[in-house]
């Protein structure tokens, strides 16, 4: 695996130290931070995706829809086994 080194100063590194828990090392909170941001990006391009999915989708857009306006708080009624 290629690594590479990554030289944090000033202002920057003071406000990451601010935010560290103590029980993590400074590479670790680092990473996470990325790996969460990276997520974060990720899941507004799939987001913005499904929504253009379903601009263009009408059946999608209807069962969407229907599910919304479904009453999630009462159990649904069971069928009976034959």
């Amino acid at each position: 695996m290629k690594a590479n080194t990554l030289k944090i100063e000033g202002r920057l590194l003071s406000e990451i130290h601010k935010v560290k828990p103590p029980h993590i090392s400074f590479a670790m909170f680092v990473r996470q931070l990325i790996e969460k941001e990276l997520t974060r990006q990720t899941m507004e391009i799939a987001a913005k995706k499904y929504q253009h999915f379903l601009a263009t989708n009408t059946e999608e857009r209807s069962f969407l829809e229907e599910w919304e306006k479904s009453n999630l708080e009462t159990t649904p009624k069971r069928r009976e086994k034959k």
